[in-house]
């Protein structure tokens, strides 16, 4: 459940809050030119919320989201467990399109499990205005066409990747886990 505080020095108080159904892992995204907000939890929901906290449109993905959701232009991109990326226009919650980010990854053992990574997050995406970029648990650096979702290119790694990768000048850095 998320909950909603208008900033102030003293005494805040909330303002509206929304039950998204399970768990939210993933950070929050606010979309400044169309006021939504977008907010994914670990049924695999992403929901696209008005100011006021109503729910405008939801998208299932059929496994848990750990990614922050990412506005972008007039479109929202997430990754979900469900193995692949997802690009939907941003006002109605179509699917664009759908990319395969993971050909074969590990099963996430949960925190309180013996041999446990603490394995909860994913890579969100980033983009140029070419392409976007995500990382996947599959050990695989991933770029697709922002336009088609075609996969560009993609680069192995040596062990899963959850942290999300940054654009600097005209590099991709990027962490796996190791």
């Amino acid at each position: 459940q998320g909950a909603f505080l208008r900033r102030a020095r003293c005494n805040p108080r909330v303002r509206w809050t929304f039950d998204t159904g399970a768990a939210v892992w993933a950070a929050i995204e606010h979309d400044a030119a169309s006021g939504l907000i977008f907010v994914a939890n670990d049924a695999g929901t992403l929901h696209a919320l008005d100011a006021k906290g109503a729910q405008r449109w939801q998208f299932a993905t059929g496994k848990p989201i750990k990614a922050r959701p990412a506005a972008i232009g007039d479109s929202v991109y997430v990754a979900s467990d469900s193995g692949f990326l997802y690009k939907l226009d941003k006002s109605s919650g179509a699917e664009r399109w759908r990319a395969k980010i993971d050909r074969g990854s590990p099963e996430r053992i949960p925190p309180y499990k013996e041999g446990s990574r603490w394995d909860r997050y994913g890579s969100s995406i980033v983009a140029d205005s070419k392409r976007v970029y995500v990382g996947s648990r599959d050990n695989t650096l991933y770029a697709f066409d922002r336009a088609t979702g075609k996969e560009q290119w993609r680069v192995q790694t040596q062990d899963m990747m959850t942290a999300t990768p940054a654009l600097y000048r005209d590099l991709v850095l990027f962490a796996d886990y190791k």
